[in-house]
């Protein structure tokens, strides 16, 4: 027997295989050789889809991949050996039951994946791209991209570990200033998020300059929130700030389509989006979307806990705002708005 052989099948030798049941499920053998059997599909999304039919070292391995698959990218076979504690040859016989030739094409097939994840933001997901045009027209192509958005906030709700959720809202709670943080397409949320708090009467600021995170920083105290959105996870000063937050005390929440990147592993409280398609390149496309919709949810549970309902000054900050911009109000005569009494108790 060849040593591919060997490694494809551990512990078979040429011994026959029992005959399988039709009814039952598709045991590991056959999963992983129909993965052999089509084309690659990447290191992640492979792992992912094959991982609960994996057995021993190999599922070990599998396992610290898909959970840290920042850590892993890079790592010599010696290295990921070690941080596993399985032999060399484990991770040799699990690249090759996953169709790759060895550890190096399975190395740069994972770097590539992530790779993709830093740039397919703002790219079409391929269920989207891949619409043929003559036979379909543009609403076509947008109500899909509705239905996969639909589809990652149903993944959300399942997935979200509600205890990191409780330790977030917990944590917004007992700030008594918050400082959002992001780049790219995660600082416009940052944006609404820091305008949505000052409504509530809350200390609240956003920034994606290093530069002025860090003299922000220098404003909250211990116990204070800072909040990044990191939609890929490897922005090195979101990073670097997220380390020197945490030393000073301050709560560091993170949103991420990137599970066990540097930001994911830099925060005290990490909330990873899962989309339609986790650790796929298309996740970040849908994080967007669910990235909002989780940071309006987390409010909307912290003013419930904090309030115990809408805060009885929003009112007259929104009345105040349409007075002043002449929105739904009428212009007077140039004079300042007279200020309203505040309400007793």
């Amino acid at each position: 027997m060849t040593q591919d052989a060997a490694a494809l099948s551990p512990g078979e030798g040429n011994a026959a295989r029992p005959e399988a049941d039709p009814r039952a499920g598709p045991d590991a053998g056959t999963a992983l050789a129909d993965a052999r059997a089509e084309p690659p599909v990447g290191a992640l999304p492979r792992l992912t889809q094959y991982l609960p039919q994996l057995k021993g070292t190999s599922q070990r391995i599998g396992t610290f991949v898909v959970e840290n698959p920042w850590a892993a990218r890079g790592l010599s076979i010696n290295d990921l050996a070690d941080r596993v504690g399985v032999s060399v040859n484990s991770v040799i016989r699990l690249t090759r039951e996953l169709g790759f030739k060895g550890y190096r094409d399975f190395s740069q097939a994972l770097t590539l994946d992530l790779g993709k994840v830093l740039g397919s933001a703002y790219a079409l997901p391929a269920s989207v791209a891949d619409t043929e045009q003559g036979t379909s027209d543009e609403a076509a192509v947008a109500i899909k991209t509705l239905a996969l958005e639909m589809v990652g906030l149903q993944d959300a709700i399942r997935h979200l570990d509600l205890e990191l959720v409780r330790r977030s809202v917990e944590a917004l709670c007992r700030a008594k200033a918050m400082l959002f943080v992001g780049t790219g397409s995660g600082l416009p949320v940052c944006s609404l998020a820091a305008y949505r708090l000052s409504l509530l009467g809350l200390r609240a600021t956003y920034s994606g300059d290093p530069n002025i995170i860090i003299a922000e920083l220098h404003l909250l105290a211990p116990g204070d929130v800072m909040f990044a959105v990191a939609f890929h996870g490897a922005t090195p000063h979101l990073v670097r700030a997220l380390r020197y937050a945490r030393s000073r005390g301050v709560v560091t929440v993170c949103v991420t389509a990137a599970p066990g990147s540097p930001a994911a592993r830099a925060a005290d409280i990490t909330l990873v989006m899962w989309g339609a398609d986790a650790h796929t390149a298309t996740e970040p496309f849908v994080s967007r979307v669910l990235t909002v919709a989780v940071v309006e949810a987390l409010f909307a549970a912290m003013v419930w806990k904090r309030f115990g309902g809408t805060p009885p000054h929003l009112e007259e900050v929104l009345r105040a705002q349409r007075e002043v911009t002449g929105s739904g109000a009428e212009v007077h005569d140039g004079a300042p708005p007279t200020p309203r009494k505040p309400k007793t108790a």
